[in-house]
């Protein structure tokens, strides 16, 4: 039987992408940051889950986080809570995966140091830097292919289009 979410549980996440000195009073500051939001807006902190030395800018080796959203189907809690967005996801496009998945599951998402988040889905701001990391990921294609053609010794017509995908 499923539990019911009960509204002022919540859980913390906290990533720290080094693991160099700073990365332990980083990740307390963090952690502190949190109990106060959470203490602040009558929640209860239940568990914090953790990444140490991993990158925001995909879910891949982010145990603390992969184990936050395998958790969050069992309704034990209803909130999650946040020091900052970027702790969540660099890119607005995993951000919004993330933030939907938690949605699904009835879960709601508090940054510590926002009062809301930083975009709207739909937002103008949103579409743009979607637009924005679009066309960031096509010209390092080009450029890679560009690099490889000069290797090869081969040449490109002007205003050719190079439409094969290296990966």
């Amino acid at each position: 039987m499923k539990k019911i979410k009960t509204e002022k549980l919540a859980v913390a996440y906290c990533r720290v992408a080094s693991l160099g000195e700073g990365a332990s009073q980083a990740l307390k500051n963090q952690i502190d940051n949190i109990m106060a939001t959470a203490k602040a807006k009558g929640y209860e902190i239940i568990k914090i889950y953790t990444d140490l030395g991993k990158g925001g800018n995909t879910i891949e080796g982010r145990t603390g986080l992969i184990s936050l959203m395998f958790d969050s189907h069992r309704g034990e809690w209803g909130t999650v809570i946040i020091s900052c967005p970027e702790k969540l996801a660099r890119e607005q496009k995993l951000f919004a995966e993330i933030t939907r998945k938690l949605e699904k599951q009835g879960c709601k998402t508090i940054f510590a140091n926002k009062t809301s988040l930083p975009f709207r889905i739909s937002s103008p701001e949103f579409i743009r830097q979607t637009f924005a990391d679009y066309e960031r990921a096509v010209l390092s294609q080009r450029a890679k292919q560009a690099w490889i053609r000069r290797k090869k010794g081969l040449k490109k017509e002007i205003g050719q289009r190079v439409n094969r995908v290296i990966k």
